[in-house]
């Protein structure tokens, strides 16, 4: 069946209440390996200290749109760039195009490319049309499946980057 996509954020909550973390590798072409610790329940023998994880230093008071379908992909972007950035999130590119109505100012846009509403190619031309090159250039995009040849070509045709899923933590937040 079709999940509700809340799976792994709400695994996430739940380690984190219990003063856990979770260690995320993934490797293409052979899976990706979710290792989950938590302290022990009453054990009086000194804990090992969570690992130390370097924030990235906040970009300031830059906003950026975060446009994915996937619940699970959205809320784990959403908190990787929340420590630099401002961060509005939209489930859809009708909902994104509805908040850039309201603030056209976002410093990146950043959205899967495969949308079930618009896909990218049509986002991009809507964006470019509706608000300018400006704002267009500034659109980062996201995919991890074969892309048909209009919206294919469409990328090759543009300088915005094209990042393939997953993405490195590290790479979103630059």
């Amino acid at each position: 069946g079709k999940g509700t996509g809340l799976g792994l954020s709400m695994v996430f909550g739940i380690i984190k209440q219990h003063q856990g973390w979770i260690e995320c590798h993934s490797d293409i072409g052979k899976g990706t390996d979710f290792d989950i610790y938590l302290p022990r329940f009453g054990d009086s023998i000194d804990k090992p200290a969570a690992p130390v994880v370097e924030k990235a230093p906040r970009g300031g008071s830059e906003t950026i749109l975060l446009v994915d379908d996937e619940v699970t992909i959205l809320s784990c972007f959403r908190n990787l760039l929340s420590e630099k950035y401002d961060v509005v999130a939209s489930l859809s590119v009708r909902e994104a195009l509805a908040r850039i109505e309201q603030h056209p100012e976002f410093a990146a846009i950043v959205t899967d490319v495969m949308m079930p509403d618009l896909d990218g190619a049509k986002f991009y031309a809507a964006v470019k049309e509706g608000y300018g090159a400006a704002l267009a250039d500034r659109i980062v995009f996201m995919s991890g499946a074969i892309l048909p040849e209009r919206v294919r070509e469409m990328l090759g045709g543009i300088a915005n980057p094209v990042l393939e899923k997953p993405v490195p933590a590290a790479t979103l937040r630059r």
